[in-house]
């Protein structure tokens, strides 16, 4: 069963003024192409960091609403994963909707996450993601 893994940033142990910040969205989705693994989350965010992905308005947005201008230096500086811990849809259906079973691993997974990597702050930028999340 496919867990994307969470996204490090190598800047993580400063964080955002000495906090441990983790940003949430959705989901991936994906080209017919690209096979979803473990790794997806990893790849996409070198993948932006790199410049080379076309799809990042999420990415290039974000940074912003905590003051930063350098996309490289926020995001190099949190912990990033989605709610939902695989690819669902693709390209032409960014907007689905996960299945019950993905919400219920999605739950126990994201409390796991809050716990392992001792995160002192969330934000979650999803409503699909926030009605779901377990408090």
């Amino acid at each position: 069963m496919i867990e994307h893994r969470v996204w490090r940033g190598p800047s993580r142990k400063h964080g955002i003024k000495g906090q441990r910040i983790a940003i949430v969205g959705y989901s991936h989705h994906r080209d017919l192409e690209h096979v979803d693994s473990n790794q997806f989350t990893i790849d996409v965010m070198r993948k932006f960091l790199n410049q080379e992905l076309e799809r990042n308005a999420l990415f290039t947005t974000i940074p912003g609403y905590f003051g930063y201008s350098d996309c490289a230096e926020f995001w190099n500086s949190v912990w990033f994963f989605n709610f939902i811990p695989e690819c669902i849809g693709t390209d032409d259906e960014k907007y689905a909707i996960a299945s019950p079973d993905q919400i219920e691993r999605a739950q126990k997974r994201f409390l796991k996450i809050l716990q392992k990597e001792e995160i002192q702050k969330v934000f979650v930028f999803t409503k699909k993601g926030w009605c779901n999340c377990p408090y």
